[in-house]
């Protein structure tokens, strides 16, 4: 329906005020949602208070998500640059060592004056060989490995 489509139908055999107030009433009580009597109303103060409460808790959950997003990539920065434990790290860091922009957030961290202090945190950058550093050769030559060679030598058997 258009905006002015209802006000035509219930203009239509419509002779006296009373009969389109009462018209007017029934389509809006068909049509509309009304207000519970039960309902509770609420004040001006109680709302602007209600208000006030909830952009004090909003704040309080910006700031604790900030904080928490600030600490988790600090750790994986951290972590990203050979750290082997980051809240440990974090204990020694400084202010100073946190690399900032223009606005004041953290973009990055200086970790080299503590990677000096303190080089047992960080992971080394040799990496260490896995095993008993025996190196066993099993090269074959025309499909057949060294120990046969040896073997049909000692037996006479190769020429």
């Amino acid at each position: 329906m258009e905006k002015t489509e209802w006000l035509d139908e219930l203009f239509n055999g419509c002779e006296s005020r009373e009969e389109l107030y009462e018209m007017i009433k029934e389509y809006i009580e068909e049509n509309c949602i009304t207000a519970d009597e039960d309902s509770e109303t609420v004040t001006k103060a109680e709302y602007d208070a209600l208000e006030e409460s909830y952009k004090k808790e909003l704040n309080e959950l910006k700031e604790s998500f900030e904080k928490e997003r600030t600490s988790s990539l600090i750790e994986s920065e951290i972590l990203s640059q050979g750290g082997k434990n980051p809240k440990a790290i974090l204990a020694i860091i400084s202010d100073k060592d946190m690399l900032r922009d223009e606005s004041g957030k953290i973009v990055g961290i200086e970790l080299s004056a503590v990677k000096e202090s303190a080089p047992y945190l960080f992971k080394n950058d040799e990496e260490k060989v896995e095993g008993t550093g025996a190196v066993i050769k099993t090269k074959k030559r025309n499909g057949q490995t060294r120990f046969m060679e040896s073997a049909r030598r000692a037996a006479g058997l190769d020429k």
